[in-house]
């Protein structure tokens, strides 16, 4: 999996964009680098899974855990691109109403909102 930090429109704000997998291997790493954005002082986070192909148990785990320590920083993450298997997943285990799915497609008009 690739995560990279796009532009930001703020020092509060940023975009992540997922490709490949989220996985057992990937995962962590992912959730050690978005929780370190958040100590940072990153409050508003959009992350950009058009390329994203999957997703499993333990990605699902770091989405939760991420998006409670974002609530608790009092700040804002959401989704864009989300699509095939990934979405399946996250709907079937009922996770996905507790994300906010960005629809804009403009990720800087969306961390705008």
């Amino acid at each position: 999996m690739t995560e990279e930090l796009g532009d930001s429109v703020e020092a509060s704000r940023a975009v992540v964009y997922l490709e490949g997998d989220c996985d057992l291997y990937s995962a962590p790493k992912l959730k050690v680098s978005l929780l370190k954005k958040l100590d940072d002082g990153v409050r508003h986070i959009l992350i950009d899974m058009s390329g994203l192909n999957y997703l499993d148990s333990t990605g699902v785990g770091v989405i939760i855990s991420v998006l409670q320590a974002v609530k608790r920083s009092g700040g804002d993450i959401r989704f864009q691109g989300l699509r095939g298997s990934p979405r399946r997943l996250l709907e079937r285990t009922s996770i996905l109403p507790l994300m906010r799915d960005a629809i804009d497609n403009s990720l800087v008009g969306a961390l705008e909102d």
